[in-house]
């Protein structure tokens, strides 16, 4: 088992994972899956996150 840290991804990485995240999170939305919505939530918020730090939240028209 590995102990390396995961390398923190790019901002364009980050910013196509919310955009995915977003697309995924609208359509359990439009279901009805709200305990599905949960980790999608957690997802784009960690990529908010990980934009925010970056200062590129621009890339996903939240500045």
């Amino acid at each position: 088992m590995s102990t390396a840290t995961p390398t923190p991804a790019t901002p364009l990485e980050a910013a196509s994972r919310y955009q995915s995240a977003a697309v995924h999170y609208q359509a359990l939305a439009a279901n009805g899956d709200y305990d599905g919505c949960l980790p999608v939530q957690d997802e784009m918020t960690m990529c908010r996150c990980q934009l925010a730090a970056a200062g590129r939240l621009d890339l996903i028209e939240a500045a």
